[in-house]
């Protein structure tokens, strides 16, 4: 039996395929932006970290969270 797919699953599902690309054709993102100016998802991303270890938030400085200061990339 096949369990239904959650929100969550189709989220991180959808999020883990945005950078698939074809070899022969193009060239791989490098980083894939999602801007979110109304924090509407921020307080899911605790969640979203436990099963994408890699995704990094812009914002305030904070190592142990992987979220990184926008001005960091300011130069």
């Amino acid at each position: 039996m096949v369990l239904p797919m959650t929100l969550l699953d189709a989220l991180i599902q959808s999020l883990s395929r945005a950078g698939e690309y074809n070899r022969d054709d193009q060239v791989a993102a490098a980083v894939i932006l999602w801007p979110d100016k109304e924090r509407q998802w921020e307080p899911v991303l605790p969640v979203l970290r436990e099963r994408l270890p890699h995704l990094l938030t812009l914002g305030p400085y904070a190592a142990r969270s992987c979220v990184r200061s926008r001005s960091a990339h300011r130069r």
